[in-house]
């Protein structure tokens, strides 16, 4: 299993952070949602253009950070 953190654009409140986790957990359970970093943690067998391709159709645009 990969561990990814992804840096999120436009997330600025917790209805944000819902719809973050919402359509991540689409993906995978395992999700932490950070609002002051606006950095996300995944763990998953999935790619990192799934978890991109999710954040983007919810209308907020990630950045790959680093894998874990």
């Amino acid at each position: 299993m990969s561990k990814y953190i992804f840096q999120v654009q436009g997330m600025g409140c917790e209805s944000c952070v819902s719809k973050v986790q919402a359509a991540l957990r689409t993906l995978t359970d395992k999700v932490e949602v950070d609002l002051g970093t606006k950095l996300v943690k995944v763990e998953s067998d999935r790619s990192v253009a799934e978890f991109l391709t999710a954040l983007d159709e919810a209308g907020y645009p990630g950045i790959q950070q680093i894998p874990l």
